[in-house]
């Protein structure tokens, strides 16, 4: 095989930090295709070899030219990084990404490891030059015992939960129909009196969604930062959250058009709950489903 350089593909402009910063360094590139419109795929460095995040460019390739529309993230949350790409025997656009830590080294290396793999995720093209993302549906494998609700109305300051679901391996699926100005979400890894937990909120006055983290851990020596992103969502539109957590990792799909993955790290072996709250306004949960998740190892 023989190669002719011809020209960039595409080129940043690191002075520039909107919609997004494209940093100094770009690498790790893929490229999917669906119809006409190419998508550019590629994992972003700071200087000092800081790894940030993973982008996408949707545009159209002609005559060697690729002409970028629009520009994203691809992943949110500040772990998944590195994503590779491929089109299965059903023509579908498969991706995998590594999960950072977000412990300290020496954290790691006491645990005898670092890093892991994202869940298998499809893509798929959305109206303005965006990218749909959401679980592969083989995932329903691993379902175990399931748990069902629906119709559940929260007030201001209520909670719902389930005292025999305390477990670290979950999926969970919760359909929300928010009032105007509610904050509302899902809490997990929790322990009995509240000193761990980990946050999933929606605020329906600014469409936002953030995992907070602050209490998440004991353990100073991991992250506590939030991660908050923007879901544009129609009025009246029910808010879905797509919830897969699996010890260290929370994998968070919304509505279809969003994708957050975190790492959390509680100390306390009891910290296993999980709850549902309205922390302003109202909402109703339409439905609730969640399963224990079985090892992929025992399949």
């Amino acid at each position: 095989m023989h190669w002719d350089y011809l020209h960039p593909l595409l080129t940043g402009d690191a002075s520039i930090f909107e919609p997004v910063y494209t940093g100094m360094v770009w690498e790790c590139p893929n490229v999917l295709t669906f119809g006409e419109q190419c998508v550019l795929l590629f994992s972003v460095q700071d200087t000092g070899e800081v790894l940030l995040y993973p982008l996408y460019a949707c545009g159209t390739f002609r005559d060697e030219q690729f002409s970028p529309h629009t520009q994203g993230m691809l992943v949110h949350g500040g772990y998944f990084y590195a994503p590779q790409v491929l089109r299965d025997d059903q023509d579908r656009s498969l991706i995998w990404g590594w999960l950072m830590e977000g412990r300290s080294t020496s954290l790691s290396k006491e645990a005898g490891w670092a890093g892991v793999m994202s869940l298998p995720v499809m893509a798929a093209p959305l109206s303005g030059g965006r990218l749909s993302l959401e679980p592969v549906p083989e995932l329903a494998t691993l379902r175990g015992h399931h748990w069902h609700d629906d119709g559940i109305e929260l007030e201001e300051g209520m909670t719902f939960s389930h005292d025999d679901i305390r477990d670290d391996c979950l999926e969970m699926l919760v359909a929300f129909e928010p009032s105007d100005n509610s904050v509302f979400g899902v809490k997990v890894r929790c322990s009995p009196d509240g000193q761990e937990q980990t946050r999933l909120v929606y605020e329906s006055a600014s469409q936002r969604v953030s995992i907070e983290r602050e209490q998440s851990s004991l353990n100073p020596e991991v992250d506590h930062e939030h991660c908050t992103v923007v879901v544009d969502t129609d009025p009246g539109e029910v808010l879905t959250l797509h919830i897969f957590l699996d010890r260290s990792v929370v994998e968070v799909f919304v509505n279809g058009r969003c994708y957050l993955a975190s790492r959390i790290y509680p100390e306390r072996r009891d910290s296993l709950g999980i709850e549902l709250f309205a922390r302003k306004g109202s909402v109703r949960i339409r439905s609730l489903d969640i399963w224990r998740l079985a090892s992929i190892w025992n399949l």
